[in-house]
């Protein structure tokens, strides 16, 4: 190795880099430091050279080095979402760059700041035949919150200046009112080594500023997100009209807020209005010393067409993104409500039935609290109406039939693994779920809890991809063990990711529902037609994979388990383990099939029973 390469890895400022390429990489990321980005995932190759080696050189900037594109973005899409900061990420040129496609598309409809650096060739080497060279230009299109292409690196002060406002001006892009990906396109000219080039001296031209940043360690552009909210009139507005409505109904959907479910809670309490309760949202909780009427079970009671017609809401307000839970969406539906309100920073237009009157670009929380201090001035609601009253039976109805039935069955399914992984996860895990059946299951079965539950999801396109690098990545934010909820087909379209775990100290519990297939399409009309379609090959896509095999292929421990009580103590053990645990849950798939048709039609005679359908 060189005098010169020795010297570029003891890189402290711009003004000790070797030459102008590495000048403008660290100003560049002494920029983003500066900005909040705290993690880079780095893929490896040539062209990025300049992009890996200087980020390794910044002191405040973790680097995570991730063999597999695909996996290095849905990894940083995990830590994004569980730290609320942008990650960056560093690929070569060429087709590397394609394999964050699947990654950014989420991040962009889910509301996720990643900062994509793709390197590149420069102009005289595209389209004339060089090695790994595609269009870079404007790849992901309007997938993206901001694209630019960076000019070559050169001497001076301005470049300088340009590469420290350039950071600044990435992570405005991706954490402003709408947050989501920047990508920004880096060509360079060899060398792409840190090999010197004698112009140290004079390189910011006496710059301070563009040689060392702000003197107070400032960004060199402070981008600030002035988050909207509603005029004081909107606000009494809305409260006018909510505190003379008795058939309201709150309903929660994607949403990962600090302290939403205290303000959610007090909001519906206050009200006098059930509060549907996703757990993607966070707001599945009984806060301590609340009455908060949070309903968890309504994605089963939901289904009977007698309580959908008896109970017709006349307000619903929504919080977040899409709601799981397909019933609710066919219910108002079927029986439109007069209004619908829906807020939250990045819910695009989530209106897939097109029922909204109002939507309002606003913190949920701040939101939520406002229009609690909008109401304290008007009577109180009835809090023992009829109308909440009678949420309050259907959920208890729903809870004693899973009570009683889940622990019942012959065997252990689905609802029984969901239900029981939710209730004892610490208050200090993250519960990742996988789309498919695990997020319904998770929605359809969860109790509510007395502590808070983080859970994440990848619900801006709903895809299965990426979810054990999602998983791996929140488990790197730390302290709290990161947990996955997924099925067998999800995990081994990610398995590879593994690898990364082999790599580094990260710990996680990855609970795998094994129905061996899509089980989710038994589910569907398709299933009607069975072989007339192929459906076994087609759909339901039977694999027979082993996943135990991993064990010794990435270094993971393994455990399959077939009752319940062993999938308790596999799940305990697990939080106490370093490193990554599979618990392989094997499923009946047709069984349960059956079993979570029967639960649904106990539930419909208990609320029969009951009198809430009567």
């Amino acid at each position: 190795m060189s005098d010169a390469t020795n010297e570029s890895f003891a890189m402290r400022d711009v003004r000790s880099a070797p030459n102008d390429t590495y000048a403008f990489t660290r100003a560049f990321f002494e920029e983003l430091a500066r900005s909040g980005v705290e993690h880079v995932c780095v893929s490896p190759g040539s062209r990025s050279t300049p992009l890996a080696v200087t980020a390794a050189t910044v002191e405040a900037l973790k680097l995570w080095s991730i063999l597999d594109e695909r996996s290095a973005a849905f990894f940083a899409l995990g830590l994004a979402k569980t730290i609320r900061r942008p990650v960056a990420l560093v690929c070569t040129s060429g087709s590397a760059l394609a394999n964050y496609a699947p990654a950014i598309v989420e991040a962009h409809y889910a509301g996720v700041p990643l900062l994509v650096l793709s390197a590149d060739r420069p102009a005289e080497l595209r389209e004339w035949g060089a090695g790994q060279t595609i269009d870079q230009l404007g790849f992901f299109g309007s997938q993206v919150r901001y694209f630019a292409e960076l000019p070559i690196p050169s001497a001076g002060a301005r470049m300088l200046r340009y590469a420290r406002a350039m950071a600044c001006r990435a992570v405005g892009e991706a954490t402003g009112r709408s947050p989501g990906p920047v990508h920004l396109n880096c060509p360079f000219r060899e060398p792409l080594d840190p090999v010197a080039d004698g112009s140290r001296e004079d390189r910011a031209q006496g710059d301070e500023v563009a040689a060392w940043g702000r003197a107070d360690s400032s960004p060199y552009t402070a981008a600030s997100t002035n988050l909207g909210r509603p005029s004081e009139s909107k606000l009494d507005a809305f409260a006018a009209a909510f505190a003379a409505t008795e058939r309201g109904v709150i309903a929660c959907g994607l949403l990962d807020e600090p302290g939403f479910a205290r303000a959610a809670g007090e909001l519906a309490e206050r009200l006098g209005w059930p509060l549907l309760a996703d757990p993607i949202s966070g707001a599945r909780v009984r806060v301590a010393g609340s009455d908060a009427p949070v309903i968890a079970g309504y994605d089963l009671f939901l289904r009977d067409p007698r309580f959908q017609e008896r109970f017709q809401p006349e307000v619903v307000l929504r919080f977040g993104g899409t709601p799981t839970c397909k019933a609710f969406r066919l219910w108002l539906e079927a029986f439109p409500p007069e209004r619908v309100v829906l807020v939250g920073e990045n819910v695009e237009w989530s209106d897939p039935s097109h029922l909204v009157a109002d939507r309002v670009s606003a913190n949920a929380t701040v939101f939520c609290n406002d229009l609690v201090a909008a109401l304290s001035t008007r009577s109180d609601p009835s809090h023992q109406s009829a109308w909440l009253e009678a949420f309050r039976e259907a959920d208890a109805a729903a809870q004693r039939v899973l009570d009683r039935e889940i622990p019942a069955a012959p065997a252990l399914y689905e609802p029984a693994a969901a239900r029981s992984l939710a209730a004892r996860l610490p208050d200090d895990a993250i519960l990742y779920v996988s789309n498919s059946m695990p997020v319904r299951d998770l929605d359809a079965f969860m109790a509510t809890r007395t502590t808070p539950l983080r859970v994440l999801a990848n619900r801006g396109t709903n895809g299965i991809d990426g979810m054990v690098s999602s998983t791996l990545g929140s488990s790197a934010a730390g302290p709290g063990r990161a947990v996955l909820l997924t099925g067998d087909l999800a995990c081994l379209y990610d398995i590879g990711a593994l690898l990364t775990a082999r790599r580094y100290p990260i710990n996680a519990t990855l609970v795998v529902l094994n129905n061996d297939g899509g089980g989710i399409f038994s589910f569907l009309p398709i299933a009607s037609h069975r072989e007339s379609v192929r459906f076994d090959e087609l759909f339901n896509t039977p694999h027979g994979a082993d996943l135990a095999g991993a064990e010794a292929l990435y270094g993971v421990h393994h455990t399959r388990v077939d009752d319940i009580a062993e999938y308790e103590a596999a799940i305990e053990k697990s939080f106490t383990r370093a490193g990554v645990t599979i618990v392989e849950v094997a499923i009946d798939g047709p069984a349960n099939l059956e079993h979570f048709r029967a639960l649904v039609q106990a539930v419909h005679r208990e609320l029969e029973a009951s009198g809430v359908t009567r």
